[in-house]
């Protein structure tokens, strides 16, 4: 964004574990930092029965407007609607777009909690009072769509880290699975493990990479699982990992599995698509926009661990079929390139400007 010809490009974020506001001067853009925590200890308002979330994000947001004053910007970016940020930018009293990133109405559904309650008041706030919207999938344009029928909405993909682009395959694993995500259950790990169930009598030496982290009592709660299937010496549990040692996987993966009960457009996904590994996904929210079923990978119904078993087979199965889900994985993932959404985020804010100086 900052190398796009006339941006001068401000962050403005926020930290519990900053002594003091701050702001840091990078190559080319400037990133604001504002102090987000209880008086006298370094925690944020969340840790303090999700007080931040119930009363709106009242204190964020009265410190994010008074840095936004200060700045005099031009146009306000807010990113998502579940932080508060989003209702920030509509509130700003600046010509504002929100990009959407989850959709917590749909969270809620699938794992009810109660700051989730409260946090749809501010997500439904910023859709309902926000002109302007920056969306992935058919799924989060539709949430906008229900809560604001006039909404100016752009389609804009995520953009991706440049070291899955160009990932060499070419000595990529015949049965290697990868997953990357957390272990809550919403992500449905479980489900994944069980399919490995299904192929191990077939595919003995099926090897299965998990990146991702989560609590203590949940992992051990997934190792138990994977013992009691069988399965637990063909897992591997790296932890956290990094970027390029995620894209080291890619390169060995014969498949990528997601199982979550709900996504919008998740970036593991699109990692997934730019490194050219073929797909296998629980089909819901929008991952049916990220790609075609039978093209780039398959799409699977939500909570099947069988078909998700024989998709996977399949593709193990079939060498040329891997080869064409990735040549159109790459492609697909070129719309995720950083160059490609910078150029298109820039034009979308002339199209919103111009647009407010015609209404005025």
């Amino acid at each position: 964004m900052a190398k796009q010809p006339g941006i001068d490009l401000h962050i403005v974020t926020y930290a519990s574990r900053v002594k003091q506001s701050q702001s840091v001067k990078c190559a080319g853009y400037t990133v604001h930092v504002i102090r987000d925590a209880i008086p006298f200890i370094d925690k944020s308002w969340a840790g303090l029965m999700n007080a931040d979330a119930w009363t709106g994000f009242y204190a964020r947001k009265r410190k994010l407007l008074s840095s936004i004053k200060e700045l005099k910007p031009d146009l306000v970016h807010g990113h998502g609607t579940e932080e508060g940020c989003g209702l920030t930018a509509v509130q700003s009293g600046v010509p504002a777009v929100v990009s959407i990133q989850g959709v917590i109405a749909e969270y809620q559904r699938t794992n009810p909690h109660a700051r989730n309650r409260a946090v749809m008041r501010t997500e439904a706030a910023t859709v309902r009072n926000g002109h302007y919207f920056m969306c992935r999938t058919h799924f989060d344009k539709s949430f906008v769509r229900s809560l604001n029928s006039k909404a100016h909405i752009f389609h804009m993909p995520e953009p991706m880290n440049p070291l899955f682009f160009g990932v060499d395959r070419s000595k990529a694993d015949a049965v290697r699975i990868l997953y990357v995500g957390g272990f809550d259950p919403r992500k449905g790990l479980e489900h994944l493990l069980m399919s490995v169930a299904c192929l191990k009598p077939r595919f003995q030496n099926v090897k299965v990479d998990v990146a991702g982290s989560g609590s203590p009592e949940r992992k051990e709660y997934l190792l138990s699982r994977a013992k009691g299937l069988g399965v637990l010496d063909n897992i591997t549990f790296h932890g956290f990992l990094s970027a390029a040692e995620i894209a080291g996987l890619h390169a060995k993966a014969t498949v990528f599995a997601i199982t979550s009960q709900n996504e919008n457009s998740p970036n593991t996904l699109a990692e997934a698509l730019c490194a050219g590994t073929p797909s296998v996904a629980f089909d819901v929210g929008g991952i049916s926009s990220m790609f075609v079923d039978g093209e780039s990978g398959f799409l699977v119904r939500a909570g099947d661990s069988t078909q998700l078993a024989g998709r996977i087979r399949d593709l193990f199965l079939n060498p040329e079929l891997r080869w064409r889900f990735s040549n159109k994985s790459c492609l697909d993932g070129l719309l995720n390139h950083p160059d490609q959404v910078a150029k298109a985020t820039v034009e979308a804010y002339r199209v919103i400007l111009a647009n407010e100086r015609s209404r005025k």
